[in-house]
């Protein structure tokens, strides 16, 4: 996972200090190409002039300590949304699986008129 800790990442943030689940070379490619699309020349210079990296031999041990602390649970959560993701496949599975036993318990028990080619209830209801 890449990781970096850097001053003015976003132009607007809760602190100036953020602790991005990015390389520093890969926001500031988001703040050459994505960002000079629609932001003014002026805005892109001052982005690339504030936006600094900060080095593990310039933190403090506290900053550092802190960023190796986020980064655990950043891992944590990848980790995790691997894993839900993983579940939410296996559900997939199971449901297609049954679907034609699910829609036929739905169509027994409601004349909304739902199908898979017509799924939207809203249009269904014609609101």
């Amino acid at each position: 996972m890449e990781f970096c800790i850097a001053l003015h990442a976003h132009h607007e943030a809760d602190l100036p200090v953020e602790f991005l689940t990015e390389s520093y070379e890969s926001r500031l490619n988001t703040i050459r190409t994505v960002k000079r699309q629609c932001e003014s020349p002026a805005r892109i210079a001052l982005r690339e002039r504030l936006f600094v990296e900060i080095k593990p031999d310039d933190m403090p041990p506290w900053m550092a300590k802190l960023g190796e602390e986020l980064a655990k649970l950043r891992a944590e959560w990848d980790r995790l949304r691997e894993g839900w993701d993983r579940l939410g496949e296996e559900r997939g599975r199971l449901g297609e699986e049954r679907a034609t036993d699910l829609i036929a318990y739905h169509d027994a028990h409601c004349s909304c008129g739902w199908t898979r080619e017509r799924r939207n209830i809203f249009t269904l209801a014609g609101i």
